[in-house]
C-alpha cells in the first residue's frame, strides 16, 4: 500500500487560523460543454429556420427539471449560454452552453451526469436542431480513509495542540487530488486542511491569509510523512 498526503488552505469559515483537519471532504465535480446547430433564417420567416435560441431555452428548462436524490447533496445548473449576434432580425443557427454539476458522492455524480446528458440532448433536439456535448472537466469526490486520518490527527494534536485538531470540512468544491485513491486501489490518501485566517474566500480576487501559517503546514506534512514511515500498516 502506498500513501499520499496533500494539504490545502481553508477559508476561515471552515477552519480558524492555528487549526487543521486530517482531511477535506471535497465533493465530485462535472462540467459539460455543448453546441447547438440549427438553421439560420430571417426573423420574418422563422418557419424556414431552426432556432438555436429555442433549443438553448429548452436545455435550460430540462436541466432545471432534473431532481437529484434529496438525501445526498447535489446540484446542476446552466452556467453559460450564447447564441446570435448583434442583429435582432436573424434567427440564430448556432449556440453554445455550459453546465456545472456537483455531488457529495461519486455514485451520485455518475447518475447525475447520465440524467443531464440524456435530458440535454432530448430537449435540445426536439425542434430539429443537433446537439453535441463533451465533458469539459471531472473531479472525484474524496473517499475518507480512517487510518490515514487517525495518523494525521495525532500529528496535528502534537504539532499544533489537541484543541487545534478539527473535524474535516465538508465542501462542494472539487479537487483533482482525489483521483489518485479512487482510481488506484493501492493508494491510501488524505488531504490536510490548514486554517490560516483566509478571507473572504478561496479564489476570491481579494483573498488574503496569514503567511505565518505556511510553516505550520510544512511541519504537518513533514511530521505526518515521518509518522507514516514509522507506523503505517495497510
Amino acid at each position: 500500500m502506498d500513501c499520499l498526503l496533500g494539504i490545502h488552505l481553508r477559508a476561515s469559515v471552515e477552519l480558524a487560523a492555528g487549526t487543521a483537519s486530517a482531511a477535506i471532504y471535497h465533493g465530485a465535480v462535472g462540467q459539460i460543454r455543448g453546441t447547438v446547430t440549427g438553421r439560420q433564417s430571417h426573423a420574418a420567416r422563422p418557419n424556414e429556420g431552426v432556432n438555436a435560441a429555442d433549443s438553448l431555452a429548452a436545455i435550460v428548462n430540462a436541466v432545471n427539471a432534473i431532481k437529484p436524490d434529496p438525501t445526498v447533496s447535489a446540484s446542476v445548473k446552466v452556467t453559460q449560454l450564447a447564441a446570435g449576434g448583434d442583429s435582432l432580425n436573424i434567427i440564430p443557427g448556432e449556440g453554445r452552453f455550459g453546465i456545472d454539476l456537483r455531488a457529495r458522492t461519486n455514485k451520485v455524480m455518475e447518475d447525475l451526469l447520465h440524467q443531464v446528458k440524456r435530458a440535454v440532448v432530448l430537449a435540445g433536439e426536439a425542434n430539429g436542431a443537433e446537439v453535441e456535448i463533451t465533458e469539459a472537466a471531472r473531479m472525484n469526490a474524496a473517499v475518507p480513509h480512517p487510518r490515514m486520518e487517525e495518523i494525521v490527527s495525532d500529528v496535528i494534536a502534537e504539532v499544533l495542540g489537541p484543541e487545534a485538531c478539527q473535524p474535516p470540512p465538508v465542501t462542494p468544491g472539487g479537487e483533482d487530488f482525489h483521483f489518485y485513491s479512487t482510481t488506484h486501489d493501492r493508494i491510501a490518501s488524505t488531504m490536510i486542511g490548514l486554517g490560516c485566517g483566509l478571507k473572504p474566500g478561496l479564489h476570491h480576487p481579494n483573498m488574503s491569509f496569514e503567511l505565518s501559517s505556511l510553516p505550520e503546514g510544512v511541519k504537518l506534512i513533514a511530521a505526518s510523512t515521518v509518522r507514516l514511515f514509522e507506523n503505517w500498516t495497510a
